[in-house]
């Protein structure tokens, strides 16, 4: 598998801004994941806290200074959402193959009998 397809398979996804419960601001993934039926379920994850703060007109901007290492700027929080669907994507795709694949498999002596007992 080429990068480019790998790169094609993966949905679009965006970078939001948010508030954690105890407030400061955090970067979080989100995209639509497509189901195998062919419905769409939009998909969002927290990466960690960013590197922002707020201005005067309530807007955000970049902190002053090198961000700590536990801490996402701009840059790495793109990394990470990108690490992050591209995780969740694969894994949801073998699950609904193993699903498929157990969908498919015959019932043998041996099931029937365990659920029966």
């Amino acid at each position: 598998m080429s990068s480019s397809s790998l790169l094609d398979d993966l949905p679009r996804s965006w970078l939001v801004v948010g508030t954690a419960r105890d407030g400061p601001l955090v970067y979080e993934a989100g995209w639509r994941h497509r189901e195998p039926d062919g419905a769409l379920t939009t998909m969002k994850r927290r990466l960690g806290p960013a590197w922002l703060e707020r201005d005067k007109a309530g807007a955000f901007r970049r902190r002053r200074g090198r961000p700590r290492a536990e801490v996402l700027d701009e840059h790495a929080a793109i990394v990470a959402k990108d690490r992050l669907v591209r995780e969740i994507e694969s894994e949801l795709a073998s699950r609904a193959a193993a699903a498929e694949h157990a969908a498919q498999a015959c019932v043998t002596f041996r099931d029937v009998a365990h659920a029966y007992l």
